[in-house]
C-alpha cells in the first residue's frame, strides 16, 4: 500500500521511473480554427508533438513555478534536454524505439 498520494510516492514504492508523455501541436507558435474543416492545411514536418520526459525534468521545471501555473514548453528546452537530441524531451518514436526497446530507459 502507498504511504502517500502522488508520482512520486508511486515510483518510490515500486522503485520505477515515472515519465510523462506532454501533448503538443506539430510546432510552436500554433494556432488553427475550431472547428477544423476539410482542407486545412497543416505542417508537413512535425518539430515539436509528444514529447517524453523524466518526472525529475518536469518536477524541475515546476519547482520555479507557482502552484496556480502550468508548465511551458519553453520552460523545458533551457532544462536536461536543451543539449540533447530532441529538445523538451525525447519524442514519443524515439524514446520508445532508440530508449525503452533498447532497455536504455524505462523498466
Amino acid at each position: 500500500m502507498l504511504k502517500k498520494p502522488g508520482m512520486r510516492a508511486y515510483g518510490s514504492e515500486f522503485n520505477l521511473p515515472i515519465y510523462y508523455l506532454l501533448y503538443n501541436p506539430f510546432q510552436l507558435p500554433w494556432t488553427t480554427d475550431i472547428p477544423i474543416h476539410a482542407g486545412t492545411n497543416y505542417p508537413l514536418q512535425c518539430t515539436v508533438g509528444c514529447r517524453v520526459i523524466p518526472q525529475e525534468e518536469i518536477h524541475r521545471a515546476l519547482a520555479t513555478r507557482n502552484k496556480d501555473q502550468s508548465p511551458v514548453y519553453n520552460q523545458l528546452l533551457t532544462g536536461t534536454f536543451a543539449h540533447a537530441p530532441h529538445k523538451a524531451g525525447w519524442t514519443l518514436e524515439s524514446y520508445v524505439v532508440d530508449l525503452l526497446l533498447k532497455c536504455r530507459e524505462g523498466k
